[in-house]
């Protein structure tokens, strides 16, 4: 037989309890909302500003075939009907998927700033909203809501 290798936490960042069920490292590993920024991994390294265009069902085609170059795309899921948008896109931000998906390795090869595996994401963001995409830190900033439209009688 081989060597066998020790698996070891290579994470040195010290994490305290902040008084929730959870404890810090958690919130952040999990993706949960911390303020208007939200945690997931960094997928695809770069930074993108502008409105978010956000997808219910990346499984819709005709959806995804009618969105724009340039768009911040915020969807459910990291589905493979997204490779062929990738190249569009100005970023990606999923709420679930993992940095080792193939839509991860696509936007790394396209040069897309992504960010996966972000709890909520979807729940919190609303198509116009004005966001900021960091796929290097893995956050995802609410830069400002898409105001309300008035009713008018």
């Amino acid at each position: 037989m081989g060597n066998i290798s020790v698996c070891r936490n290579i994470n040195s960042e010290k994490f305290t309890w902040d008084g929730d069920k959870k404890d810090r490292r958690s919130a952040i590993l999990e993706g949960q909302a911390i303020g208007r920024t939200i945690k997931g991994a960094a997928a695809s390294p770069g930074v993108a500003e502008g409105p978010a265009v956000v997808l219910s069902d990346p499984d819709n085609l005709a959806a995804l075939y009618r969105i724009k170059e340039g768009a911040l795309l915020v969807c459910s899921t990291a589905s493979r009907n997204l490779i062929a948008i990738i190249p569009r896109l100005a970023a990606l931000a999923t709420e679930r998927g993992g940095t080792l998906a193939i839509t991860s390795g696509v936007a790394r090869e396209h040069g897309v700033p992504a960010v996966v595996g972000a709890a909520g994401l979807a729940g919190m963001i609303k198509t116009g909203d004005i966001i900021r995409v960091d796929g290097t830190t893995g956050t995802v900033e609410i830069v400002k809501v898409r105001p309300a439209k008035s009713a008018h009688i």
